[in-house]
């Protein structure tokens, strides 16, 4: 009877020590799968980010030596044309944005550029201004900035110029032959790309070294 006692014992407890295998290397199964799983979602995020600025870097290229014409700053903006048809005029800085954009690349953009319009508005060579596709953000834009802010209300100069959602846009612009000389797109938690840009634009102008 012992002897069949022990015996049930050593099944019994050789039946636990297999389930606790089991679930020990199953645990270790689901954890090893799940690092796995978060290693594919990073790679997968960072193929995403380098596609998008891929993306960027090929729209920002495409738009550089295209044309902003006369023409079609007529057609939403007397007033701009009337503040760049001044013979002393020969570059405009345009930072295009909407309600779309990343807020904190538009605050940025707006920061950087306000501080170039504080230092250099005696420039008559360079007018520096916004263009927005709402008053409501004209409005909102006061205070904040105090270069001219125009409103594209047709979206004229945002559908010529093929500007993608999410990323304010920053310009160039050759007053003479009217065309984009450098093109910017703001990017969230790239800062240092924003004054890349500004420096190059700086240097360009001869503003700095």
């Amino acid at each position: 009877m012992k002897i069949k006692k022990i015996v049930n014992l050593f099944f019994i407890v050789g039946y636990v020590g297999a389930g606790l295998t089991v679930l020990y290397f199953n645990s270790k199964l689901k954890s090893s799968l799940q690092k796995q799983l978060n290693i594919n979602k990073s790679h997968v995020e960072e193929l995403r980010q380098l596609q998008s600025k891929a993306l960027l870097q090929s729209y920002e290229e495409n738009l550089e030596g295209s044309k902003l014409t006369f023409e079609s700053l007529r057609l939403f903006s007397e007033n701009l044309l009337s503040i760049i048809s001044s013979p002393k005029v020969k570059y405009g800085i345009v930072i295009l944005f909407t309600h779309f954009d990343c807020a904190s690349c538009v605050s940025r953009e707006l920061r950087i550029w306000e501080e170039v319009w504080k230092k250099f508005s005696f420039q008559d060579s360079v007018k520096i201004f916004a263009i927005v596709e709402t008053k409501q953000i004209q409005l909102e834009s006061r205070g904040v900035i105090s270069f001219p802010v125009f409103i594209d209300v047709k979206r004229s100069i945002f559908s010529k110029l093929t500007i993608p959602h999410g990323h304010p846009v920053v310009i160039l612009w050759n007053r003479e032959n009217e065309r984009v000389i450098y093109c910017h797109l703001a990017e969230a938690g790239d800062e240092n790309k924003s004054f890349i840009f500004q420096n190059k634009v700086l240097r360009f102008l001869n503003w700095i070294d």
